[in-house]
């Protein structure tokens, strides 16, 4: 006979495997595996969320960032789980008090409680900019540069970079990043970390003049940060970028000077790619917020590689404004020494030989 305590043991150590539930295939939306076992609360979504910062979802579902569940919480059968699931897209459309109406509603996500100004918003621009030449361009200048709207879902893609700019349940707009990995061709909302956020407005209006970025997890507000439309005589309209000095770098770091041209239809974190003659590409990777000259156009730094970025760019600017034109006199501008390490050279300057 067993006792109490053997009992116990017996029904913790019971495999709570064998459930029966189906996840929805078609919606990156959190299902419970363990909802129909003695320990239910193991697949619970409010505290796998809140305490993971992931739930269980269909292994072949739309989610965009789908990983196999690890440890105990996975089984023979395979179970997958995603941080995307937790905090859910916009559902577009919905008012209030239409709750009945909508699938996956609301109801299930709280937070959602107003109607998407995405769904009614029209840009007077397909194309806008996003500038700042004030503090943000030191923190989060890889955010910034050429957006796209999409008209399909409603939200602006940052050109040749990781960020969209979207409406949030709030009514701000925010520049959410592209999940590592995640193939924003095929996934779509699910390719977006609603988690986590670089720039956000101050009201409803994208034109206003209220903007802020994050700063060491705070809030900070940049009175230079706008959102307005592309025109001919944007600085990211500029086709020729010349790079000098009369310094150290010219000596020491030469072929990362001297006349850039546009490389037709690339843009890497919302700016231009540029060229000169010997090879060598100026222009922003997206891990990165400030401009390089680097030795390849890879837009994506392979982490990890020779333990750095050692030799991969030769010259660097301390702040990352939208268009490097805005570097002007006096901004901090430094080359590798082909060591690892960086120096100053405060004769660097930058200029717009002419636009396209």
């Amino acid at each position: 006979m067993y006792s109490l305590n053997s009992l116990l043991v017996l029904v913790f150590l019971l495999d709570p495997c064998h459930s029966n539930v189906v996840p929805d295939a078609d919606a990156c939306t959190c299902y419970n595996p363990f909802s129909d076992t003695i320990q239910p609360h193991l697949g619970d979504k409010e505290l796998t969320c809140q305490y993971l910062g992931l739930c269980f979802v269909d292994c072949d579902g739309p989610c965009g960032d789908v990983q196999d569940a690890e440890g105990w919480l996975k089984s023979d059968q395979g179970r997958c789980m995603s941080k995307s699931a937790c905090d859910p897209a916009p559902i577009l459309g919905f008012e209030e008090g239409d709750e009945e109406s909508v699938p996956d509603s609301p109801k299930a996500s709280p937070i959602i409680k107003k109607k998407f100004a995405p769904v009614t918003h029209e840009p007077t621009s397909d194309q806008s900019v996003l500038s700042s030449t004030g503090p943000a361009t030191r923190y989060q200048g890889h955010g910034l540069g050429l957006y796209t709207y999409n008209t399909d879902t409603h939200y602006y893609e940052q050109e040749g970079g990781d960020y969209y700019l979207q409406q949030d349940h709030d009514g701000l707009w925010y520049t959410f990043p592209n999940i590592v990995g995640c193939n924003r061709e095929q996934k779509t909302y699910s390719c977006i970390a609603y988690w986590v956020a670089t720039f956000k407005t101050g009201t409803e209006d994208l034109a206003g003049k209220e903007w802020s970025f994050g700063r060491d997890l705070v809030w900070t507000k940049d009175d230079s940060i706008e959102f307005i439309p592309l025109t001919s005589s944007s600085c990211l309209q500029c086709s020729s970028i010349l790079l000098t000095s009369t310094g150290p770098a010219s000596k020491e770091q030469p072929d990362y000077l001297g006349t850039f041209n546009k490389v037709p239809s690339s843009f890497s974190a919302g700016r231009p790619v540029y060229k000169n003659e010997a090879g060598k590409f100026l222009m922003i990777k997206n891990e990165y917020t400030t401009f390089s000259v680097w030795d390849d156009m890879e837009r994506r730094v392979r982490a990890g590689k020779d333990g750095g970025d050692e030799g991969a760019r030769g010259l660097r600017s301390m702040s990352g404004p939208t268009c490097v034109t805005n570097l002007g006199e006096g901004h901090e501008w430094q080359y590798s020494d082909g060591k690892g390490g960086w120096i100053d050279d405060e004769s660097v300057l930058v200029s717009c030989q002419d636009t396209s």
